[in-house]
């Protein structure tokens, strides 16, 4: 696990609209955990096209499970992209259309 920072969670969930991944965005400090949680009933798979900035490439969730990475020391300040497949769907997880207000202590 990271630092001593409260981490940060991420659902990844089955709704009556589809699948969706919320919040879609988070914010992260190096050090940070952010745990992915999957409350589809099926396996998701979290995608990161950018290891520099995750540590790693893919997560495996299994249902009703956690996965967590650790934001790496050396990450770069910016917006970083990351995609959930729904292996019960068949498709990728939407995120969500509204904006949301982080507030972090």
């Amino acid at each position: 696990m990271g630092s001593d920072r409260e981490a940060t969670e991420v659902f990844v969930l089955r709704t009556a609209s589809g699948y969706r991944v919320r919040p879609a965005y988070v914010a992260a400090s190096p050090g940070q955990d952010v745990h992915f949680v999957n409350l589809t009933g099926g396996r998701v798979q979290i995608f990161f096209p950018d290891r520099s900035a995750f540590g790693t490439e893919r997560k495996d969730v299994a249902p009703g499970r956690t996965a967590s990475i650790t934001i790496p020391e050396r990450a770069e300040t910016g917006h970083f992209p990351y995609a959930a497949y729904s292996e019960e769907a068949r498709d990728f997880c939407l995120g969500e259309s509204s904006p949301e207000v982080i507030i972090r202590r």
